[in-house]
């Protein structure tokens, strides 16, 4: 009886000093560190299409309302020149960030002031295949 209470002794003491050694709290185990945005907290509908991070850390969804940009903190909304769907999105090697759209297509680019400016490319196109769907 002596051997075996000194045995569950020695466990608990085990138990207790390794307890420290727990990273994370247990309500947060093994559970990631998301945060959730839903459509109310960047004012825009729930259907994102595409998303795509630039060198900094922004984040750019390709959504059914506009080109969100998201930099951790605020939310912003930059529309191509239809103002249709923005169905997918790219970033290239110098920062441009090229979307493809319903009926439209292009890039957005900073201008002096910072904020995103649209460049379509539709108008390069032969007017007979001008009208197309999703890009």
């Amino acid at each position: 009886m002596k051997q075996h209470t000194s045995f569950l002794f020695f466990i608990s003491i085990l138990f207790f000093l390794t307890k420290p050694l727990v990273g994370q709290e247990l309500k947060y185990f093994g559970a990631p560190f998301v945060t959730q945005y839903l459509p109310k907290d960047y004012d825009a509908s729930a259907q994102n299409w595409d998303l795509v991070q630039d060198k900094r850390g922004i984040i750019y969804a390709a959504s059914t309302d506009a080109l969100l940009e998201f930099d951790g903190v605020n939310w912003q909304k930059y529309y191509v020149k239809n103002k249709s769907v923005v169905r997918s999105v790219d970033i290239d090697t110098t920062g441009n960030i090229w979307v493809g759209a319903a009926d439209e297509f292009g890039w957005f680019a900073p201008d002096s002031l910072g904020d995103l400016s649209y460049h379509s490319l539709v108008q390069e196109l032969p007017n007979s295949e001008q009208n197309f769907t999703d890009i």
